[in-house]
């Protein structure tokens, strides 16, 4: 029991930002400009709301860098010097990448023995921000980095890391997804995928594994809304997405099995508010093809949810909205009044409202809805 709890707290944590101070994260990046909340520190599934000098600064291609921390995790640092330099060479890094590539050159250095070259990349480090690790690597060496070391114990049940992209009537939808050791076609969970930010997609996989879907499915994430929005801003019911992406989406979904071990009858989908919204939409565009959704922050207003509950009488949908979601908070009692009726149509489904809690503090309780939709799945 204790153990679950733990659990629990760290989906909590990685939910709510993998770094956060509050989960006791000693190498948080932290912009020199803006102090978040600790309450409320951003997480992988945010959307860009963030002002535009903290974005410039939190802006990290956490993908590119992946590489070399699972390196650093595996206690590989000749590869992990390696990996870091072609993350570097891939393109133009962001202040903050500039720092963390540098504690974790140093961090390596170090553990090569190579102790002045880990000094001066810890300097460099310090010249990007005078951050607590660059400053203690420039006294010493580093003992550990606490989310490497979480990495480390998240590792062998994340799966293999695999790339891809399909082509869909003319549209190249990529994904990243973490596949169990080999064995019969497993049930997968594929997350619809954020409308803009792709630099996050391990984390994202990450994070479901901490909200507790098992060890033994495939996580996915997909660029499916990327694809068809292209850059643009639109409202999350647009004609033009309503339109365009079932068909984009089911054709991926069909053409997955052949490049992934996965079960084509224990398809599950989530996502966190504007693809949460697409991840139910989705479900009800043709619910013969998944086993489930879960929902988290996602409105239920348009009209392909609102319109379309009694053909989800057979799927199992479960919704997770704060009380003090600052997206639509009018909204709210019609929502709760969707809730209902969701759960009249399908006894399977669940909705709540969270007492006291926000729009991006709702996925730090997405393991009630996994647990609950998941169950009895693997």
């Amino acid at each position: 029991m204790r153990d679950a709890h733990l659990r629990r707290i760290w989906a909590g944590c990685f939910l709510a930002g993998l770094l956060a101070p509050a989960c006791g994260e000693s190498a948080q990046v932290s912009s020199p400009a803006v102090a978040r909340s600790a309450s409320e520190p951003p997480h992988p599934w945010e959307t860009d709301d963030a002002p535009a000098d903290e974005m410039d600064w939190k802006r990290i291609d956490w993908d590119r860098l992946f590489e070399s921390q699972r390196r650093l995790a595996l206690g590989e640092y000749v590869p992990a010097l390696e990996a870091l330099e072609l993350a570097a060479s891939s393109g133009a890094l962001g202040a903050s990448e500039r720092q963390l590539v540098a504690i974790y050159r140093g961090f390596a250095l170090d553990k090569l023995g190579r102790s002045t070259e880990a000094r001066d990349a810890y300097r460099a480090a310090t010249e990007v921000h005078p951050h607590e690790l660059a400053l203690q690597g420039e006294r010493g060496s580093i003992g550990s980095i606490r989310h490497i070391e979480k990495l480390r114990a998240e590792l062998p049940a994340l799966g293999a890391i695999s790339r891809g992209s399909l082509d869909v009537d003319g549209v190249r939808i990529s994904y990243t997804a973490a596949v169990p050791p080999a064995g019969a076609p497993r049930p997968v969970v594929i997350r619809v995928g954020h409308p803009h930010d792709g630099q996050r997609s391990i984390r994202s996989l990450r994070a479901l594994r901490a909200a507790g879907v098992p060890d033994d499915f495939v996580l996915v994430e997909t660029s499916t809304l990327r694809a068809v929005l292209a850059g643009r801003r639109l409202p999350v019911d647009a004609p033009e997405l309503v339109a365009r992406v079932p068909p984009l989406f089911e054709g991926f979904v069909r053409e997955l099995p052949q490049h992934l071990p996965i079960d084509p009858k224990r398809i599950y989908l989530t996502g966190f508010s504007f693809d949460a919204v697409w991840a139910w939409i989705l479900g009800y565009s043709k619910p013969e093809s998944y086993a489930g959704v879960v929902a988290l922050s996602a409105v239920s207003y348009p009209a392909p949810i609102s319109a379309g509950l009694e053909r989800g009488r057979d799927l199992p949908v479960c919704v997770l909205r704060g009380e003090l979601d600052h997206q639509y908070p009018g909204r709210l009692e019609q929502e709760r009044a969707v809730g209902a009726r969701l759960m009249a149509v399908n006894p399977r489904s669940y909705f709540e409202v969270l007492p006291g809690v926000s729009h991006t503090g709702v996925p730090a309780y997405a393991w009630r809805c996994f647990q609950r939709i998941l169950r009895g799945a693997s």
